[in-house]
Formats: C-alpha cells, structure tokens, sequence
C-alpha cells in the first residue's frame, strides 16, 4: 500500500487555497456585475486616489451648494408668496378707502377702519410664516416668531395719536413710531438680526434674506396701521378731517404698494440668482457623477466574461475533487 506523502498533502492544500480564491474571485466578479462598480478601487486604480479624492471632494462640496441653493430657493418662494398677499391686502384696503365718498358716515369709516385692521393682522399673520418649522422673516431668530400681535400696536398706537387733530398728524405719528428704536423695533419686531449672507457657490454669490424689520416692509405695515386708524378719537364728527384722512390714508397706502412692489423685484433677481446657481449645481452634480463613475465603475461586459470563466474553472475544480473522491483503492494502486 502507499502512503500519502508530503506532495499529497501540498496537493491537496494548494487545490483547497485555489478553490477558495476562485470562490473569492467569483463573488467579487458577481458583486462588481450587480453594482456596476469595482469593488477594490485602490487596485484598479493602481494605488492612484488623487484624482478620485479630488473629484469626490468637489462633489460634496457642489452637493453642499446645492442642497443650500434649493434651501433659499423654497425660502425665497415662500417670501414671494406672502409678499404678494401682503400686497393684495393694501390693494383691498385701498379699494375699500377709495370707495369712501364726501357722503360717507362714520359707520362706513368705521367699517374701511375695520376692514384696514383686519388686512393690518392678516401681514402681521404672514410675516410669522415657516417652513420647515423655521421663521423666514425672523432674522437669525428661526425658532420664533418675526412680529407680536395686531392688538397690542394698534393699542399703542390709538393711545399716541389720540390726542391729534389731522390727517397728516396721525400719518406721521405712525410712520415715526415704525421708523423709532423704541417703536416697532423694540415692541412689534420680535425676531433677531438679519443672518449673514450664503454664499450658494464658490465663486462668492452670496445671497441675503429679509427680515419683517425690512423698510419696504415696515412702509406697508405702516400704510395699513394708518389705514386702521381712520376713526382715531380725535376725528370723530369731524368729516373734512376723516376725508383728509382718507386721501392721506390712499397716498400711504400706494407707498406702501410701491414698497411691496420694490421689495417683490428684489426678492424675485435673488430667486434668479438661485435658480442660475441652483441649474449650474445640477449640472456640475452630473459631471462629477459622470467623472467618479468612469473612474470606479466595472465593464459589464468585461466582467461578465470574467465571472463566466471563474465559474466554468469553479466547476472544473469542483469535478476534478468529485472524482477523485469517488476513487477506489484498487484503481489508485492499479
């Protein structure tokens, strides 16, 4: 009988570590085939990572341009959207005060004052919107609101011009406390500073926001809390004074549209500049896919041919050990 020696032995171990290699070669070559991608990127770029680092270094940082562009962009466009109802207010105000003829009685003033304060909340209302659960007119302060309530600056400033006797006292009694520190800037803003301007690519496009303590903004707030003030104590019974109110209240009121109509065209090149950056950042997004891509993806075709010849020598493999396990003992001495 022979023994088994050493070379059966190195033999058998070298066909065990070819097998598993080929094994290993075959999932390899199977993973590669399904993911369309290399799965050792170091060897198949011969130890060379520089020009992959840098590429997926700009990707991430154009991502991060991006994803910052669409962010403004959604801010940007919801901003438009409440200007633009802020602007439909004044015009419904300013209907309203145009429809107030030399006959009108102190019930249909009431009534345009009413509708004024009414219209005077409802921006107020709108300068505290979100998205995304943060303040887009809050300045820094995205978890709060941007302005206080309607009530509490009507309130104050019935009490300041209570004791005027004019049109133009009253409109100037309102437009100085929206413009004073201690006025609507310390009880009818409550939001923080203007956050600074972000950058949306790396040649410096910066892009800055707005804030309810804008001046075009405070114009029209201020239009219609002189509008809501059109039955002030100190006109009543007064007719020529409430329509001296009136036509200041409708001069106010265009500078107040003027204001929203400026403050919409500057909002709306901002949304271009978004929308530039934001094609801009797609299009360099796809390249760079393209570039990565090129470099670490695996042939389809190539590979399949690869897997096919791995798993045919797999096979061989396999039925060479079948059959020598099935020798008997007369065939090996024979």
């Amino acid at each position: 009988m022979k023994s088994i020696g050493i070379g059966d032995l190195a033999r058998s171990t070298l066909m065990k570590s070819r097998v598993g290699s080929v094994k290993f070669q075959t999932v390899r070559l199977s993973g590669e085939l399904a993911s369309g991608k290399k799965s050792d990127i170091a060897a198949h770029l011969t130890g060379n990572l520089s020009g992959l680092a840098a590429l997926e270094h700009a990707r991430s940082l154009t991502g991060g341009f991006l994803s910052t562009a669409r962010d403004l962009s959604q801010r940007a466009e919801a901003m438009q959207s409440v200007m633009g109802r802020i602007s439909a207010a004044l015009d419904e105000v300013s209907g309203t005060f145009s429809a107030l003829g030399q006959n009108a009685g102190a019930e249909q003033f009431t009534r345009a004052a009413a509708t004024a304060s009414s219209a005077f909340g409802e921006a107020l209302h709108l300068l505290n919107t979100q998205v995304s659960g943060r303040s887009i007119f809050a300045g820094m302060a995205t978890s709060s609101p941007a302005v206080s309530g309607p009530e509490p600056i009507l309130q104050t400033l019935r009490g300041l011009v209570s004791a005027a006797g004019s049109a133009d006292q009253i409109a100037t009694i309102v437009s100085d406390w929206f413009e004073a520190p201690t006025g609507f800037a310390a009880q009818g803003y409550v939001g923080a500073a203007p956050a600074p301007a972000i950058s949306v690519d790396a040649e410096g496009t910066n892009i800055s926001e707005v804030t309810a303590y804008d001046p075009d903004l405070r114009k029209a707030l201020a239009a219609l809390a002189t509008a809501a003030l059109i039955d002030a104590p100190g006109l009543s019974g007064a007719g020529p004074d409430r329509m001296g109110l009136r036509d200041k209240g409708l001069a106010v009121l265009r500078e107040g549209t003027d204001a929203m109509t400026n403050l919409a065209a500057e909002t709306g090149r901002r949304q271009q500049r978004l929308d530039q950056a934001t094609s801009r950042h797609q299009a360099g997004a796809l390249t760079l896919e393209l570039a990565v891509a090129d470099l670490t993806s695996a042939d389809p075709t190539r590979t399949a041919i690869e897997l096919e010849a791995a798993q045919t020598q797999l096979e061989t493999m396999y039925a060479v050990t079948a059959r020598l396990s099935r020798l008997t003992l007369a065939q090996v001495l024979g």
